[in-house]
C-alpha cells in the first residue's frame, strides 16, 4: 500500500487535469551517494507484465513490480520550500528504507 498526503492528491488531481490521458508513475532510479531515489513522473504507458496500478478515487500511480517492496507503507507528500521556492513530490515515513543520504534525496533500502 501507499498511502497519500492531502497535499500530495490535491497535486496530482490539478497535474493530471492539465495532461488529459497521462498516469502518475512513481519509480526508482540508481542516484545519489546512498543508491537511490524516487521519481515521480507522468506516463501513458501501462504493461500488466512490468506494472502494477494503485488505484485511489479517480486516478491511477503506476509503479514497477519490482520496486513494490520497497515502497510498500510509505507516504507520498508533495512539499514546498518556501526557501528555495520550489515544490516536488517526496517518499516519506518509508519503513523499507535503511538510510537516507544527509541532503534526503537518496537511499537505500
Amino acid at each position: 500500500m501507499l498511502y497519500l498526503t492531502d497535499d500530495s492528491t490535491t497535486r496530482i488531481k490539478k497535474w493530471l487535469s492539465q495532461n488529459p490521458g497521462k498516469k502518475v508513475r512513481l519509480s526508482i532510479k540508481t542516484a545519489g551517494c546512498t543508491g537511490f531515489m524516487y521519481e515521480v513522473t507522468l506516463d501513458e504507458k501501462f504493461n500488466i507484465e512490468d506494472d502494477f496500478a494503485i488505484k485511489y478515487d479517480d486516478f491511477d500511480i503506476l509503479v514497477e513490480h519490482k520496486y513494490f517492496h520497497t515502497i510498500d507503507g510509505a507516504t507520498l507528500d508533495y512539499v514546498t520550500d518556501t526557501k528555495s521556492m520550489s515544490s516536488h513530490f517526496e517518499l516519506v515515513s518509508n519503513p523499507n528504507e535503511k538510510a537516507r543520504c544527509g541532503c534526503g534525496e537518496s537511499f537505500t533500502v
